[in-house]
């Protein structure tokens, strides 16, 4: 009984982390698209631009990869 009290908060945690893990991402995502630095000609322009509208999905995604790897590697 125990040990499965112990299995489901784990992998309540796990799934937790897991739900949350995309607006983590999108977040981080759009932390690095901002920081970028300033462009000094209308290609740079053009390049920064696509890359701050893709950035939060391109965070998500990344988000989740990161979840999933990281829950992987702690349940085995």
């Amino acid at each position: 009984m125990e040990k499965s009290k112990l299995a489901f908060k784990e992998g309540f945690a796990y799934a937790w982390a897991l739900f949350w893990s995309p607006f983590v991402g999108a977040f981080d995502g759009m932390k690095a698209a901002v920081n970028q630095p300033k462009a000094t000609n209308w290609k740079e322009f053009i390049v920064n631009d696509i890359r701050l509208y893709f950035a939060p999905l391109t965070g998500a995604i990344g988000g989740v990869i990161k979840a999933l790897k990281g829950s992987h590697k702690n349940w085995h």
